[in-house]
């Protein structure tokens, strides 16, 4: 693992501590992206390795496996909103892309991207041969693999939890009629329930408590996961003076953002860029 941190620059955190961002970010993407791309077993090599330039290969094979995987699932994710959108499924209970040869280990990144962006269940196919498989991601709303117990004649395998989901059709043939009955089941389920995208604020905050002491502070909370989330502020009376993009594919931005007392503050929104 040390050498994955050098590989990373983790290694020059000062204070020398990980946190659950670090991990969750920077080194287990990386780590997956092995049996994404490729098979797992080098993540498995690196793991055990006891020689520190075998493991420093390793390091850079998973890094590199990492930024290809990041590449591939961004044209991935651009060719699935396409299709979604020339489809104008937007408004739909639930919202499938499929495409000939996208990579099966990607299907699932795809979906929880766009699940994210729609704010609706999605399923992301790829089609090999005759045989389609797919992945899937819900919202808290809805219960995606209840609805597929409902539908298990079209599958040759499934398996799943309330908000994600595997398969593999067992007759390709089959697919249109999959997504009739499962958008009937989705709609009614729809029907009951409010799907507008909600944000729980844990407090408000204002611009001179954003410091340092401020992060120090939070870092006592860790680890951050899905049952212990990062806390969520709301500041008020916010004005964004500029934006500025960054990244490869301009996919973050650089904010300054202005209090009505001319307070100014920078930030960085990672992703916001779409």
């Amino acid at each position: 693992m040390r050498q994955l941190i050098e590989i990373t620059g983790l290694n020059k955190n000062p204070e020398n501590i990980l946190t659950s961002e670090n991990i969750g970010f920077q080194l287990a993407p990386r780590i997956n992206a092995a049996g994404r791309m490729q098979h797992a077993n080098t993540a498995y090599q690196l793991l055990i390795a006891s020689d520190a330039t075998e493991a420093k290969e390793l390091a850079r094979e998973l890094d590199a496996n990492n930024k290809e995987r990041q590449k591939i699932t961004e044209k991935m994710t651009k060719e699935a909103r396409e299709i979604i959108e020339q489809e104008k499924q937007k408004d739909a209970p639930i919202l499938f892309a499929l495409k000939d040869g996208w990579p099966l280990g990607l299907v699932g990144l795809v979906a929880s991207r766009l699940c994210d962006k729609f704010y609706r269940p999605v399923l992301v196919m790829t089609k090999k041969g005759d045989t389609i498989h797919g992945s899937g991601r819900s919202i808290d709303e809805i219960n995606i693999i209840e609805k597929l117990e409902k539908l298990k004649k079209y599958f040759e395998k499934f398996g799943g939890h309330p908000q994600a989901c595997g398969f593999t059709l067992s007759d390709a043939k089959q697919l249109e009629n999959f997504k009739k009955d499962l958008i009937a089941l989705m709609a009614k389920d729809a029907a009951k329930k409010d799907l507008t995208p909600t944000l729980t604020i844990d407090a408000e905050i204002n611009l001179e408590e954003i410091n340092w002491e401020l992060y120090d502070y939070l870092g006592k909370f860790e680890p951050f996961g899905q049952d212990n989330p990062m806390p969520r502020y709301l500041g008020k009376n916010l004005t964004i003076a500029r934006v500025d993009a960054m990244g490869a594919n301009c996919q973050h931005l650089k904010l300054l953002i202005k209090h009505n007392n001319g307070m100014t503050h920078k930030m960085i929104g990672f992703g916001f860029g779409d």
